[in-house]
């Protein structure tokens, strides 16, 4: 149940990872090839409604916001290490695969305070036809970010766009991506309810290989 990550969650593998888990409550993970740290949401969340999950850690606190609410914060000592994996968004280098529709997938190579983690939550509420890229525009939301997946329509034609100014673009697999587009929290998403045959690859650039502070987020269904 993969969001976004360049490891799995059960192998103690190098790396970082947002998932889902089986008591469907929201997770990190970071991982050093000899052990893991998490930190959770308090809640299990089968709504199917959107929620929009942020992983953060600043070098010494990994904290786990839901929908701009922080629900845990855990003191971590396991530092995470590059490794050969791609990053993907929706699945793991296992086939731990997200059974559900996701959007605006962001990984910043610092963590965002609350005030930046709230921003992002409310862009959720905006009117019909803004864009999480005009919203972002004067403020913080900028700094720091590596990779930014939009899905939107004209991000998604050749390549999935990566939107942060890193040039890490990824793939679609699974068919054309008019197969799995959906209505979105802001414009187009992805719908991967189609279980592995429909994720994103985005492979190792360096810049993804992240070993100190880092955020990521998505908003997910």
């Amino acid at each position: 149940n993969v969001l976004v990550g360049n490891n799995d969650h059960i192998s103690d593998e190098n790396g970082y990872v947002l998932f889902k888990n089986d008591d469907q409550t929201y997770v990190m993970f970071l991982e050093d090839g000899g052990g893991h740290a998490g930190v959770g949401s308090n809640q299990a969340y089968t709504d199917r409604a959107w929620h929009h999950v942020v992983g953060t850690w600043d070098g010494v606190n990994m904290r786990l916001y839901v929908d701009g609410v922080l629900h845990d914060t855990q003191s971590q000592t396991v530092t995470p290490v590059s490794n050969v994996y791609p990053l993907y968004i929706g699945t793991s280098p296992l086939g731990y695969h997200y059974n559900g529709i996701i959007d605006e997938v962001r990984i910043y190579s610092r963590a965002l305070g609350p005030s930046e983690v709230a921003a992002l939550a409310k862009s959720g509420a905006v009117q019909v036809g803004a864009t999480a890229e005009t919203m972002q525009q004067g403020t913080t939301l900028t700094n720091g970010l590596v990779g930014y997946w939009t899905m939107d329509g004209p991000d998604t034609i050749s390549t999935i766009t990566d939107k942060s100014g890193q040039g890490n673009n990824g793939y679609f697999y699974g068919g054309a991506t008019s197969s799995a587009k959906a209505q979105g929290k802001l414009g187009q998403a992805f719908d991967l309810e189609s279980g592995s045959s429909h994720y994103v690859s985005v492979g190792t650039p360096a810049s993804l290989q992240l070993t100190g502070a880092m955020t990521a987020c998505a908003w997910v269904n």
